[in-house]
């Protein structure tokens, strides 16, 4: 019984770290937090089709996202309400999501 109760206490104890589990929360021994994989899967999913994997792809004259200049306002409205022959995906992503693919795209620059 001791040693359950001293079991229960260490495996609960907190960290000197003072990191949120919420944010370092990974689902395999890479590293990789589960937010990661989910802009992955979105970019994925809505941008890659046109656009490629890598931000180059240019399928339809979609921008090649390593050049683009667009600021982070402008990529966000691009995305939500389509410019330039993009479709609008506004009514198919939440902000929150729209502003996680805009920061995949600046991230994609070289």
């Amino acid at each position: 019984m001791i040693t359950s109760l001293a079991l229960l206490f260490y495996s609960c104890g907190s960290s000197d770290s003072g990191t949120d589990k919420a944010n370092t929360v990974t689902t395999d021994t890479s590293g990789i937090t589960v937010f990661e994989i989910r802009r992955q899967r979105l970019f994925e999913q809505k941008c890659a089709p046109c656009h490629g994997s890598e931000g180059t792809a240019g399928i339809g004259n979609a921008a090649n996202l390593h050049t683009s200049k667009l600021d982070s306002i402008a990529i966000i409205n691009t995305i939500s309400k389509g410019r330039n022959g993009m479709p609008a995906f506004g009514s198919q992503l939440t902000m929150a999501e729209i502003k996680d693919v805009a920061g995949d795209v600046i991230s994609l620059r070289k």
